[in-house]
Parts: C-alpha cells; structure tokens; sequence
C-alpha cells in the first residue's frame, strides 16, 4: 500500500512538470513572437534570443525530469506487481 501512495505522488508530480513545461512552451512562442517583430534593435534580439536559449534547456531538463519520474513510476509498479504476485 505504501507503493501505492508513492504512485500517486509520482503522478502528481510528472503532472506538475507537464505543466511546467507547457508554461515554458508557452514563453518560448512568446519570445519568438517578440523576435519575429519588425523594427526590434540588435540589442533586444540578443537578449529575447538569450532569453529563448534558456527557456529551450529548461524545456529540456523538465523533459529529462519527467523521463526520470516515469522510469521511477514504472520500477514501482513491477515491485507492486511483484509484491501482489507474492501474496496470492
């Protein structure tokens, strides 16, 4: 039963980074909007294409995290499985 609330933990938690990394796609087509408009100086280019370099890698390692979330949940579910097969 503990592999159970540890499940519903992990589940929360991959549904929070899904949203974290929505958000980010969100600021990044922001961003791009932003770059994409006429009249922007070379400085603001710089630091909105600074500002999407940075969104893109946080992207990634939300990614990385809910890969790594998803191995963790998996792992549990075979020691619940596991586990069930023991007790019957």
């Amino acid at each position: 039963m503990a592999s159970s609330t540890s499940l519903a933990s992990l589940e929360g938690e991959i549904k929070g980074v899904d949203t974290s990394i929505k958000k980010v796609e969100s600021q990044i087509v922001e961003v791009e909007g932003k770059l994409s408009e006429p009249g922007i100086s070379e400085e603001e280019k710089q630091r909105l294409r600074k500002k999407e370099d940075y969104l893109r890698k946080e992207k990634e390692q939300l990614r990385e995290k809910k890969l790594l979330l998803r191995e963790k949940e998996l792992l549990l579910l075979k020691e619940e499985l596991r586990a069930d097969r023991l007790t019957v």
